[in-house]
C-alpha cells in the first residue's frame, strides 16, 4: 500500500476513534479537531471538483460522513508526537519524552496559539488517485468529456456493447431518414446491425489511437513513419475506413478479417472487452494460447499475450 493510502486510512482511524470515544465516554463534547501531517490527505479531504479511484473514494466518503471539513487542521512533522512511533525509537526514548505522554505543547495552549493550517493547493490531475477524463474538443473551443468513451466505459461485455451501439446507430438512422416507427418493430437487432456496430467501435478506438497513421495512409502514404509504434505490422486501411494488418497473405484462400485483422491497441477498454468474450464466451475459459489463436482471426493487438495473460490472471473461474 502506497504511503498517502496509509496516511488516509490514518485519517479513517482517527474519524472512527473519536465516534468510539463519544459512545463510550458519555461527555458533552463540544466539538473535535483532528490532526494531520499530511497535505495530500488535506487535499483529499477537501477535494469537490475531481473523481477519486475506489479506495480513495470510499475512505474520503467516512471521513465526510464522520466529520466536518473545517474540523481538519494541519500539523508539521516536526510538532507530531505520533511521528515518533514511526522513526525508530525505542520504548525508552519515547517515554522519556513529554511530548509522547501528554502530546505536543500547542494543545495546551489557547486555540490561538495553534499552528496555522497553510492554504491547501487544489489536487492535481497527476495525482494517482485522481481518475483520468478522456476529453474531446468541441465546436468553440470548449472541452468537454467524450460521450463515446464513457459509452464504452460503462459496459464490461463485448456483446452488451455492441448492442448498445447497435441501437444508437438505429435510433440516428430513423432520425436522419424520418422514417416510420416501424423501424422499431420487432425490439430484435438484425445481424447486419450487430455488424455495423462492431465496426463503429472498431473505427472509433483506431481513430482515437492511431489518428497520425490513419491520416498518412488516407494521404496515400503506402506506409506509415518508421518511428511508430505498429510501423513494423505494414497497416493498410480498406475500404470501411478500418486500420488493419498488412502482410503477405493477400492471396491465401482465407476469409478478409483472418487474412487482414484490424489493429487495436493493448491499453484500450475495448480489447480488454474482446478478449474477455473470447476467453469467457467463446472458449469456455480455455488457455493462453487458445485464446491469442481466436482473437486474432479478427483482431490484432500488439503484446497480445501479455494481455490475455492480466486477464486469464484475474478470471476467477480459473483460479
Amino acid at each position: 500500500m502506497t504511503i498517502p493510502r496509509l496516511e488516509l486510512s490514518a485519517a479513517v482511524v482517527a474519524v472512527k476513534m473519536e465516534q468510539m470515544l463519544r459512545r463510550e465516554l458519555k461527555l458533552n463534547v463540544c466539538g473535535s479537531t483532528f490532526w494531520t501531517d499530511s497535505m495530500l490527505v488535506l487535499q483529499y479531504i477537501k477535494n469537490t471538483s475531481k473523481r477519486l479511484h475506489t479506495f480513495a473514494a470510499n475512505r474520503v466518503a467516512v471521513i465526510h460522513d464522520g466529520s466536518s471539513v473545517d474540523q481538519w487542521r494541519y500539523v508539521n512533522t516536526d510538532r507530531n508526537p505520533a511521528d515518533d512511533a514511526s522513526r525508530g525509537l525505542d520504548a525508552h526514548n519515547m517515554i522519556s519524552k513529554d511530548r509522547w505522554r501528554k502530546g505536543p505543547e500547542f494543545l495546551w495552549q489557547d486555540e490561538k496559539s495553534w499552528p496555522a493550517t497553510p492554504q491547501t493547493p487544489n489536487l492535481l490531475e497527476t495525482d494517482r488517485e485522481v481518475k483520468k477524463v478522456a476529453v474531446s474538443r468541441a465546436t468553440g473551443g470548449a472541452v468537454t468529456a467524450d460521450p463515446v468513451a464513457r459509452l464504452i466505459s460503462k459496459y464490461f461485455s463485448w456483446n452488451h456493447l455492441k448492442k448498445a451501439v447497435a441501437w444508437v446507430l438505429r435510433c440516428k438512422k430513423w432520425l436522419i431518414e424520418r422514417r416510420s416507427r416501424s423501424i422499431w418493430s420487432g425490439n430484435r437487432l438484425t445481424a447486419a446491425e450487430m455488424d455495423d456496430a462492431e465496426l463503429a467501435v472498431i473505427r472509433y478506438v483506431q481513430r482515437i489511437n492511431y489518428e497520425q497513421e490513419i491520416r498518412d495512409l488516407e494521404k496515400g502514404r503506402r506506409s506509415v513513419q518508421r518511428q511508430i509504434s505498429i510501423y513494423s505490422l505494414e497497416p493498410i486501411i480498406d475500404d470501411n475506413g478500418v486500420l488493419r494488418l498488412g502482410g503477405r497473405l493477400r492471396q491465401a484462400p482465407v476469409e478478409e478479417s483472418r487474412k487482414f485483422p484490424s489493429i487495436l491497441p493493448k491499453h484500450h477498454h475495448v480489447s480488454t472487452l474482446i478478449v474477455r468474450h473470447a476467453h469467457d464466451t467463446l472458449l469456455g475459459h480455455s488457455g493462453k494460447e487458445h485464446v491469442l489463436s481466436v482473437v486474432r482471426q479478427q483482431y490484432w493487438i500488439p503484446k497480445a499475450r501479455s494481455l490475455i495473460k492480466n486477464i486469464l490472471k484475474a478470471c476467477v473461474v480459473c483460479k
